[in-house]
């Protein structure tokens, strides 16, 4: 089988490389909002917002308990009794618009700037 790449064709996919290098690095450093506050819902409503310092608070809900523990760099659920425990394996998060959620005590972790305002996407 004979290779019937020209110099163009390599100098195009090289070029589609970077790009796509560049495009992720962008993504990685600054798609990631910074994050200022800790917003902690439960069934859908704020219970607490808390600053980007260390601190570590105990989240009571009808069927058990969760420990969420924040540091400077960001936030953590350090304890759960949930089931499934996967907001405890989730680890820390420490970008803007990242959250925790603990779907058996319907808990969510997020980080927010200072003024409330964050990064949202919708998909068709």
């Amino acid at each position: 089988m004979k290779n019937n790449m020209t110099k163009a064709d390599v100098i195009l996919i090289f070029g589609v490389f970077v790009l796509s290098v560049l495009l992720a690095a962008g993504f990685f450093w600054y798609g990631r909002g910074t994050a200022s506050v800790v917003v902690i819902e439960q069934d859908g409503r704020e219970i607490m917002r808390l600053p980007l310092q260390e601190n570590t608070v105990r989240i009571p809900c009808e069927n058990g308990y969760n420990i969420v523990m924040v540091t400077e760099r960001g936030v953590s659920v350090k304890e759960a009794d949930c089931p499934d425990r996967i907001c405890v394996r989730q680890g820390e998060i420490t970008g803007g618009g990242q959250s925790i959620v603990c779907l058996p005590h319907k808990l969510v972790v997020r980080l927010v700037s200072e003024d409330g305002e964050e990064l949202d996407a919708m998909t068709n």
